[in-house]
């Protein structure tokens, strides 16, 4: 009778542990896909190596994991910005947001619109960074912090050279931008109202 008992108890033990593990591991599954980034996925694993989501916190890494040459998108907050704004404008868009951790790109897709009087002529300029990193990459006088944490470097996004008519309008597709404080009065930016921005807030 007492081996009986003492077989229930422990039964009765193991059931208890094995709901609480569940209940653990159900609680930082939870965390990990409403942080849905590689690093939270990777913490999953960490903590629950024989969990009952790996398999698939494994594939969420992959997925979210950049493919060679593929440019770099943080996911959450949408933004469709329309209308013109100017640079410190934008600055200040921006500034309301931070990217992910690692290595993360700002795609941009700009309209650059004369509204001198005369025409100009840009270029792109030797030492004008076009890819921003937050691994320590070092910010020249074009660099602004957006977060505390994030620097960004803004860079000409021109191709060629490139000559502007009065009123005229040309496409910059890069994945950073930048305007000389020189030029900051006689230009303003426009996105296309087909981009949309996907920073992390």
């Amino acid at each position: 009778m007492k081996h009986i008992k003492s077989t229930v108890f422990l039964c009765l033990i193991s059931i208890f542990i094995f709901t609480a593990c569940t209940s653990m591991d159900k609680a930082e599954w939870n965390e990990a896909t409403t942080k849905n980034t590689i690093e939270s996925y990777k913490e999953y694993m960490k903590q629950f190596p024989q969990g009952k989501f790996v398999a698939e916190a494994q594939t969420k890494i992959i997925s979210l994991t950049p493919k060679i040459g593929q440019p770099v998108i943080s996911d959450g907050i949408k933004i469709t910005v329309t209308g013109s704004h100017s640079l410190p404008e934008l600055k200040g868009m921006l500034g309301n947001y931070k990217a992910n951790s690692g290595k993360t790109f700002l795609i941009v897709d700009v309209e650059l619109v004369n509204v001198d009087k005369t025409p100009r002529k840009l270029s792109l300029q030797k030492g004008d960074a076009i890819i921003i990193s937050q691994d320590g990459h070092e910010l020249d006088s074009d660099g602004f912090t957006l977060s505390k944490d994030t620097p960004w470097l803004l860079g000409y996004g021109f191709n060629n050279d490139a000559t502007t008519e009065p009123g005229a309008t040309f496409l910059v597709s890069s994945l950073a931008f930048t305007v000389d404080l020189a030029t900051e009065q006689l230009y303003k930016f426009r996105y296309r109202n087909s981009q949309e921005i996907l920073l992390k807030q």
